[in-house]
């Protein structure tokens, strides 16, 4: 006795639809962005992005194959803030018990003075910046609340000018916030900092949907003044994430990245995808940068048909 299907209408291509190229990602680039990397050998870039902007996938992209080397103000504060406090722990719930009782003790000149001297000492020429903190204590100081931040950006091009800041502007922002926070359970911009913060982050990141709103609001309070430095002089690169267009996050930066002159530095993987059918029609080769190798073509069949596969990608 044998099995036999459950349908007969079953049609090899049914999950045709996942091949298929996610939506794509509009993405402007100022005037003055291509002049300002000609300009100076060491690339400083500043990130901007709100809950649902997937930021953290850009950064990984930058510091992954571009060798960017990633800077966020939790870094700074966290490990910088106790040496300025006297009588404060070093312990992360001390400074953040400490910012909670004087939102004034946090000023946007010092924040990136520090950051400054980081740039100095590391022996890198790219630097991207994460400068609008997700840790809410951080957040909630008062100068994240200042309506401009133009003078303390001013003072800190006086010592590194900024090619570039990357702005990514989410539709519908609610909406793709929740579904965020329903996959993963956390904000997916968590950075890549020590364990301790790590799991602070985490438990600040938690998406309370009756705090979304809120959540969004002291975002754009915090980061449009910087937002607003760049566009004045041209030098914002902005995209326009949807829910549709997520999946294409870290190949529309890569795409953009290369454009604007930079190298990769890392060699992707190859991946190797075995089938039994013969027609592919639904899937995009070219977007996916697939190729498709005949077995029979490669090698006789008593032959290691692996060793086959490999040496011809080699």
């Amino acid at each position: 006795m044998g099995c036999t299907p459950s349908r007969t209408d079953f049609q090899p291509d049914a999950h045709s639809d996942l091949f298929r190229p996610p939506a794509p990602i509009p993405v402007t680039i100022g005037s003055s962005v291509g002049r300002s990397l000609q300009s100076n050998q060491v690339s400083v870039g500043f990130i901007f992005g709100g809950p649902a902007s997937r930021k953290g996938s850009i950064i990984e992209e930058l510091t992954g194959s571009f060798n960017f080397v990633s800077i966020s103000v939790e870094d700074i504060v966290f490990q910088y803030l106790p040496t300025r406090l006297s009588g404060t722990g070093t312990q992360i719930k001390d400074i953040q018990e400490a910012l909670r009782n004087d939102d004034g003790i946090l000023n946007i000149d010092w924040i990136l003075e520090m950051i400054s001297s980081r740039i100095a000492v590391l022996m890198s020429q790219r630097f991207i910046i994460d400068i609008v903190p997700t840790v809410s204590s951080i957040l909630k100081a008062e100068g994240f609340r200042a309506r401009t931040q133009s003078r303390s950006l001013e003072q800190f091009e006086m010592k590194h000018k900024i090619a570039f800041a990357i702005d990514v502007t989410v539709k519908d922002e609610q909406s793709l916030t929740r579904l965020n926070g329903e996959a993963n359970g956390k904000d997916d911009d968590s950075k890549k900092i020590n364990p301790e913060l790590n799991q602070m982050m985490r438990s600040a990141d938690d998406i309370d949907r009756g705090k979304i709103e809120k959540r969004i609001a002291e975002y754009h309070t915090a980061a449009e003044p910087f937002i607003s430095y760049f566009r004045k002089s041209n030098r914002l690169i902005s995209m326009t994430l949807t829910t549709e267009a997520v999946p294409n996050l870290v190949n529309t930066t890569r795409e953009t990245l290369l454009k604007l002159g930079f190298t990769i530095t890392r060699k992707d993987d190859h991946v190797i995808c075995f089938t039994t059918e013969n027609s592919h029609d639904e899937i995009d080769f070219p977007y996916y940068k697939l190729k498709v190798v005949n077995a029979s073509e490669l090698s006789r069949p008593s032959a290691d048909l692996v060793s086959f596969v490999i040496k011809y990608l080699k």
